[in-house]
């Protein structure tokens, strides 16, 4: 039920996009850990290594109802 819901507030706010604003989806892709792969779930969740996100912009080019998408990782 709460995809169904993201989705279809996804797809209002993409309707409801102008030439002068932007649609942001960030989401969080992996934790990137420098240990070895051989740890139980309790030393695994116990780390602090750093995350790898995704950030998909969504814009209306100006004057037609195509959409500009750019991917960019951090």
């Amino acid at each position: 039920m709460r995809k169904f819901y993201l989705n279809s507030q996804f797809n209002i706010r993409l309707q409801e996009l102008d030439d002068e604003g932007a649609v942001l989806i960030v989401d969080y892709k992996m934790r990137i850990l420098p240990q070895t792969s051989r740890e139980t779930k309790s030393e695994f969740f116990g780390k602090r290594g750093w995350t790898l996100h995704s950030v998909l912009v969504y814009q209306k080019i100006k004057g037609t109802q195509t959409m500009n998408i750019e991917a960019f990782d951090h």
